[in-house]
């Protein structure tokens, strides 16, 4: 059978996500790390990047601290579920990537509970909100995002294959959100927060004007 132009682009595109997540630092042929960080990607996009914004900007309830907490709270609930769902198909952690493109059926099925998990108003977040009181008139504004992005990664299985749509949210995730808990690197940022903390001498306080005593915990100072 010859392969037509859009199974070719198809190839190359899958060729080059696999390519970009090695060089962000995820192994793209293990399913496990490319469901951790399409778990940031998910949430930055079915969360972060909506109507949530205006809750968090200015005077909006949300502090920067509140959106670090269920930013970070919220990607380790979608990495339960995304990890549940893999375990739900008897499919170890180190299974190859491009094994889960037989999967498409059991990946409708992820996506509704994905949705069912974002939209639920009486979901208690982190900080003590209940999502439906905390959007109020924005709640069916937020429902019809959360649908529309979990619905495209839906839609992208259709055309890449489960496997091309997962390494795409993980794509998102480690582009758009490499400062986040759960990507690659994480851990370092935070060997140089500590560092720069107990260190006064650390270029940081130079560079910001600021004091490393302001940092601490209170009896550390």
């Amino acid at each position: 059978m010859t392969a037509t132009a859009d199974d070719v682009s198809t190839h190359r595109l899958r060729a080059w996500m696999q390519a970009y997540l090695t060089h962000m630092g995820v192994d793209p042929d293990r399913l496990g790390p490319v469901l951790d960080v399409a778990a940031v990607g998910i949430v930055n996009s079915a969360w972060r990047n909506s109507v949530v914004e205006s809750w968090h900007a200015g005077r909006a309830p949300l502090s920067d601290a509140d959106m670090l907490i269920i930013n970070s709270h919220s990607t380790w609930r979608v990495r339960q579920l995304v990890h549940r769902w893999r375990r739900d198909l008897g499919l170890p952690y180190d299974t190859p990537t491009a094994a889960i493109d037989d999967s498409a059926g059991d990946f409708d099925w992820l996506g509704s509970r994905l949705y069912a998990w974002f939209a639920n108003p009486r979901r208690k977040l982190p900080t003590g909100h209940v999502l439906g009181d905390l959007a109020g008139d924005d709640m069916a504004e937020y429902e019809e995002h959360a649908a529309g992005v979990l619905g495209g990664l839906l839609a992208q299985a259709d055309t890449l294959g489960v496997a091309g749509s997962l390494w795409r949210a993980a794509l998102h995730g480690a582009l758009a959100c490499a400062h986040w808990w759960g990507t690659p690197t994480w851990p370092q940022l935070v060997n140089d927060c500590v560092g720069a903390a107990f260190n006064r001498d650390h270029e940081y306080w130079a560079v910001t004007g600021t004091s490393s005593a302001n940092c601490r915990p209170r009896h550390l100072r």
